[in-house]
C-alpha cells in the first residue's frame, strides 16, 4: 500500500493512494478483496486500550464495482467491534457479487441462495449501512442495523432450483439484517413475462 503516514498524540493519519491492493479481512469474505485503486484518508486513534478507526471518505475501484464509504470502527479492549458504515456503490457486475458477501456473518442458507440465484446482470447504484456491534449481527433484538438497497437492471435470477430462470429482471432489492425483499420485479422467462412480483425471505 502506498500513502503518507503522520503520527501525533496517539493519533495516526494515513493518506492512501494505492493501486493493485489485496485486502484480507480474515474469514469475513471467502477470499482477499482485489482492488485496482483505493484512495482517501484513514484516521487511527488510541485512547487507553481502545482503538478508533475512521474515514470521512474512502474511494475504492475495481473491475467489479465503485465504492465511496464513510466508516467508523470502535475496537474496545475486550475485543468487541462497533461499526458505523455508510457506503454508496455503483457500476456493480452482478456475476461478481459472490466475492463481496460477508459470509462469516450471513446465514449459510442466505449465502447459498444468493450464489444459486444471481448469476448475471448489472446494478447501477445502491447503498449500504452497517451500524452496531458486529458480533451481534443479524441483530435479533433490533440493537443494530445492516441494510443494503439497490435497483437491478438486466439481472439473471433463479428463485428456486427447479424454477425457470428469469432474465432481464428489473427490481428493487432490500436486505435488512437477516431478511431480504425483492419488490416490483419484472422479467422474462422462456414461457412468458413476469411483472410486479414480490419475494420475501424473512
Amino acid at each position: 500500500i502506498d500513502g503518507l503516514l503522520e503520527h501525533t498524540n496517539n493519533q495516526t493519519q494515513v493518506e492512501l493512494l494505492s493501486e493493485k491492493v489485496a485486502m484480507d479481512f480474515g474469514d469475513l469474505f471467502r477470499h482477499p478483496l482485489q482492488l485496482d485503486l483505493i484512495e482517501g484518508e484513514l484516521m487511527v486513534a488510541r485512547e487507553n486500550n481502545d482503538w478508533l478507526i475512521s474515514s470521512d471518505n474512502l474511494y475504492i475501484f475495481n473491475s467489479d464495482l465503485e465504492l465511496n464509504t464513510r466508516l467508523i470502527f470502535s475496537v474496545v479492549e475486550q475485543g468487541a467491534i462497533f461499526s458505523d458504515i455508510q457506503s454508496d456503490f455503483r457500476n456493480v457486475i452482478a456475476a461478481s457479487l459472490y466475492k463481496y458477501y460477508p459470509v462469516s456473518i450471513m446465514s449459510n442458507e442466505l449465502v447459498d441462495w444468493l450464489e444459486m440465484a444471481i448469476t448475471d446482470g448489472f446494478v447501477a447504484s445502491g447503498s449500504f449501512i452497517m451500524h452496531g456491534d458486529l458480533s451481534r449481527f443479524p441483530y435479533p433484538d433490533n440493537d443494530g442495523v445492516m441494510q443494503v438497497v439497490f435497483d437491478t437492471d438486466y439481472l439473471t435470477l433463479k428463485f428456486l432450483d427447479d424454477w425457470p430462470v428469469l432474465r432481464d429482471l428489473s427490481s428493487n432489492v432490500r436486505f435488512h439484517n437477516s431478511s431480504m425483499l425483492i419488490s416490483d420485479a419484472s422479467g422474462k422467462t422462456y414461457r412468458g413475462k413476469m411483472t410486479g412480483a414480490n419475494v420475501l425471505i424473512p
